[in-house]
């Protein structure tokens, strides 16, 4: 099959339309990319709103990260970890990544690197390959945890 936007935006609204979390989400994300529609930040929080509400894990991670860059919203770093955290509250690895790395930074948190570390490690576990990365630079920089070059390799 050939791929074409504007034919997956179509089905996406139809089942958008009847409330269907998913394709909400992903009517987010065409319009965040602008695949098959204009790119409308503003309309690309509109859809993720509507699936995050129904409590679409994809779509509040999605916000965070809306929040967290200021696209589509005001930047509200503040904003951006509540809504990561309810994304990592159904165990959304990408959101417990984020949210590890907003603790690390003190972004919309207060700094707390053991916060970050356990984040990233709930997300590492998981097979999530940034998280995996970020407590590899925790062990190789002995940051909270145990210097251990060997774990860091790992």
């Amino acid at each position: 099959m050939k791929r074409d936007y504007a034919e997956a935006v179509w089905w996406y609204q139809k089942a958008a339309a009847k409330g269907h979390d998913s394709a909400q989400d992903n009517l987010g994300t065409m319009n965040n990319s602008g695949q098959g529609v204009i790119l409308d930040y503003t309309e690309a929080v509109r859809w993720y709103q509507k699936a995050a509400k129904q409590g679409y894990a994809n779509a509040q991670k999605h916000l965070g990260t809306m929040h967290f860059s200021g696209q589509g919203v005001e930047q509200d770093y503040a904003e951006a970890a509540r809504w990561y955290q309810m994304a990592v509250e159904h165990g959304c690895a990408s959101a417990q990544n984020n949210l590890g790395l907003m603790y690390s930074n003190g972004q919309g948190v207060k700094q707390n690197k053991a916060e970050a570390a356990r984040w990233y490690h709930k997300a590492a576990d998981q097979g999530y390959a940034r998280a995996q990365d970020n407590l590899g630079i925790m062990h190789n920089r002995g940051q909270v945890v145990k210097q251990d070059y060997v774990e860091a390799v790992r």
